[in-house]
């Protein structure tokens, strides 16, 4: 690297320059980094009960968690039921389904059947007296009800769509939430001569957008199924099924945290990013201190790096000139060294400086 001409001063310059978002009494812009990724765990639990006993806790009781605390007490004592339990996981802003499905394909449009054909007579010289005359009928056709020519399918169980977006405080995340429930409950027969068979759904689905805080239960809404719709199929008794839904925010463990030895040094030294570096005439000595000191400031445990100077005077009192923008520590580390004609060697517990062509 070409050095920048340097005034004549009397002591070295050292310059670090932080972006405006990273003040003294701000996080700093790396921290999620250093932290690894978070994703988001969204559980959605269904309970259901009578609908006397759902009015009264929706009515006695105004808070969300209350309410969720009281359903577990009532689960556990066998006066609800746990209908639904699903539980999926995304990263921030990105949208996820989870499906539990059967496919259930069925007739939509039907031809009436043609009336069956009777063989032809026979002829006196083919005439079989002993075969008796049946009637016949088309491949397709069914001899007792209208013939199908067209389906569709519908997916039939549970679907769960979300999309987290988890705010800047790490806490609060704006959630676009939608369940649906399908299920078949039986088929309906149309009158008619030629009756015919179709299936009967039930629907049961809710959408709706919110801001919520991590590790609180929130009641989502009321999803149960239809009922005094005077089927054959319905429940004997009227249960409510109440929805809650509970966002927990996963801390991914961060890569160099699983990392030992040399390639843990170089991974945590990677993940220190400095925004904006300027060595003004700075000795090599001086630099490679306060990198070691920087190292201290970026660490999220305040333990910093190790970082050895292990070079003859000369090349430890050399003159460096230096302005680096977002750059890894590491990057910084290599850049400095270069301009040394040194080398960064990674060892166990340390990064070591040395001249280069020569034995740790």
């Amino acid at each position: 690297m070409k050095l920048m001409p340097s005034c004549a001063v009397a002591t070295a310059a050292i310059v670090l320059a932080f972006h405006p978002a990273q003040a003294a009494d701000e996080p700093l812009a790396d921290a999620a980094e250093q932290d690894g990724p978070t994703a988001a765990s969204i559980m959605v639990e269904a309970f259901s009960l009578p609908i006397t006993e759902a009015d009264r806790l929706l009515l006695d009781i105004p808070s969300d968690a209350l309410r969720y605390k009281r359903l577990r007490e009532m689960l556990a004592g066998g006066k609800a039921r746990l209908e639904r339990l699903i539980v999926l996981r995304t990263k921030s802003g990105q949208r996820a389904v989870y499906e539990s499905i059967d496919e259930l394909r069925y007739a939509t449009e039907f031809r009436k059947p043609r009336p069956p054909q009777v063989n032809p007579p026979d002829t006196a010289d083919t005439a079989d007296k002993s075969a008796p005359k049946t009637p016949t009928s088309s491949a397709d056709e069914a001899d007792d009800g209208a013939i199908p020519t067209a389906f569709e399918t519908r997916n039939v169980g549970d679907t769960l769509e979300i999309e987290p977006v988890i705010g800047p405080d790490g806490m609060t995340i704006d959630l676009n939430l939608a369940l649906q429930i399908v299920r078949h409950v039986g088929d309906r027969t149309g009158g008619g001569p030629f009756p015919v068979k179709t299936p009967l759904f039930e629907t049961s689905k809710v959408t709706t957008s919110v801001s919520v805080h991590g590790g609180q239960p929130y009641f989502l809404g009321t999803l149960s199924p239809p009922f005094g719709n005077g089927l054959a199929q319905e429940q004997k008794e009227q249960r409510v099924w109440l929805a809650f839904f509970t966002v927990d925010l996963v801390r991914l463990e961060p890569l160099n945290a699983r990392l030992k030895g040399a390639a843990g040094m170089v991974a945590r030294a990677q993940a220190m990013r400095i925004p904006k570096l300027e060595f003004r005439d700075a000795s090599v000595a001086e630099a490679v201190e306060f990198l070691r000191r920087k190292s201290v400031e970026l660490d999220r445990e305040k333990k910093g790096l190790n970082i050895v100077l292990k070079a003859p005077p000369n090349l430890a009192k050399t003159k460096i000139t230096l302005t680096l923008k977002d750059v890894p520590l590491m990057e910084a580390l290599r850049y400095v060294a270069n301009l040394a004609t040194l080398i960064v060697e990674p060892e166990d517990s340390a990064l070591l400086l040395r001249p280069a062509g020569e034995s740790p």
